[in-house]
């Protein structure tokens, strides 16, 4: 049975010394897995698959930008391929462990480092900057408005002005004595960050000043333990033009209003993996594995589907009516994004991804633990 690498650290983050949990990984071993029944559809259809050369972590999503696709492997190793082609365009080598990457606006690429190094490098792979910030940086970058912005393992934010790496401004936050670790990272729109912390908020700030614009309730900490207590966001905002979206573990799901925050509505949904949007519906797996359909509007139920919950089954990604999930033993899912329906299945084995995958011009691209770079379509 292999294992994928989508896993969630639970760590203490302070300044002395930190345990980590394995408790809450969603493929943890598991003595019996669903038997799953003949599958006559193959789940994606490959277009080409692009060695990194290097392993890959949670925190090392893909970014995609004119035409490229760029990812970064752990040991520093940065690449850009053709979106369509996977032909390589650029490869460099950057100092450092990437625990954060990759971000790029078409002109500048990004990561972040074990040590809490910030470092640039233009589409040539020439270094333009480094800035050391608070601590290690845990997820992908973003760059945005002519800032870099970094989140660092101990919850500060920092703004960089990308064209030096100078730090324009820094956000701080306190952590609860439990975190899960999120590998998620930010989005940007209308020039603010919307980000899901620890202790179960969802923050607007503006990224070119770092002035708080917002600060909304997720989940609620409760119980007496602190494990008990962890109620943490760690999956990727999802954004339209009205509402940001987003699920906490030992929390809820829901939308609120992109402009004030206020809540459009919640849902007792708790997941630690993610979700997904397309038109007028929300995708969440849930802590039990079940996948679920909302209304985005109103958060009421479209459908679920409980089918693949004995398969501890991963965030999904949705792509023209269609869903994608991976599965504890490295299994591809599609599901129809209306119905629910389970529509087929392709053994992945060694290359399920280390994230959510992301969406790349009419194609999924992930890249798995070992270093390859994949682009899909759905069938």
């Amino acid at each position: 049975m292999k294992k994928t690498a989508l896993s969630f650290a639970i760590a203490c983050i302070s300044l002395s010394a930190c345990s980590t949990l394995q408790s809450l990984n969603p493929f943890d071993n598991s003595p019996t897995l669903t038997k799953l029944a003949p599958a006559t559809v193959s789940a994606v259809n490959a277009r080409w698959q692009s060695p990194l050369g290097a392993n890959a972590a949670p925190g090392l999503a893909p970014a995609f930008a004119a035409g490229v696709i760029y990812a970064a492997g752990i040991d520093g190793t940065i690449i850009g391929v053709n979106e369509t082609t996977g032909a390589s365009v650029m490869r460099a080598k950057v100092e450092g462990q990437i625990s954060g990457g990759v971000a790029t606006n078409g002109a500048l690429i990004a990561v972040g480092t074990t040590k809490g190094q910030v470092i640039a490098i233009d589409i040539t792979g020439a270094k333009k900057w480094a800035t050391q910030v608070k601590s290690a940086v845990i997820s992908p970058p973003t760059i945005a408005d002519g800032v870099v912005i970094a989140i660092s393992g101990d919850g500060t934010i920092t703004g960089l002005d990308a064209t030096n790496g100078a730090v324009k401004w820094t956000i701080p936050r306190t952590l609860p004595a439990l975190t899960v670790r999120n590998n998620a990272g930010m989005v940007v729109t209308r020039r603010a960050g919307i980000l899901g912390t620890a202790g179960g908020r969802l923050i607007a700030f503006d990224t070119v000043t770092g002035v708080m614009g917002w600060e909304s309730v997720v989940a609620t900490p409760k119980g007496t333990t602190e494990l008990d207590r962890i109620a943490d966001v760690v999956s990727l905002p999802v954004v339209d033009d009205r509402v940001a979206c987003v699920t906490a573990f030992q929390g809820r799901t829901g939308c609120f209003d992109l402009l004030r925050g206020t809540t459009v509505w919640v849902r007792d949904i708790s997941s630690r993996y993610g979700l997904a949007m397309e038109g007028d519906s929300i995708f969440v797996t849930d802590d039990k594995h079940v996948l679920h359909a909302l209304d985005k509007t109103t958060g009421a139920s479209l459908w679920k589907q409980d089918a693949l919950a004995g398969r501890k089954i991963s965030a999904p990604q949705v792509l023209n009516g269609k869903l994608l999930t991976f599965d504890h033993e490295g299994y591809a899912h599609l599901l129809d994004a209306k119905k629910g329906d389970v529509l087929g299945r392709s053994l992945a084995e060694a290359n399920p991804p280390v994230h959510q995958p992301i969406v790349a011009n009419g194609a999924l691209v992930w890249l798995t633990a070992k270093g390859g770079l994949i682009s899909t379509t759905l069938k």
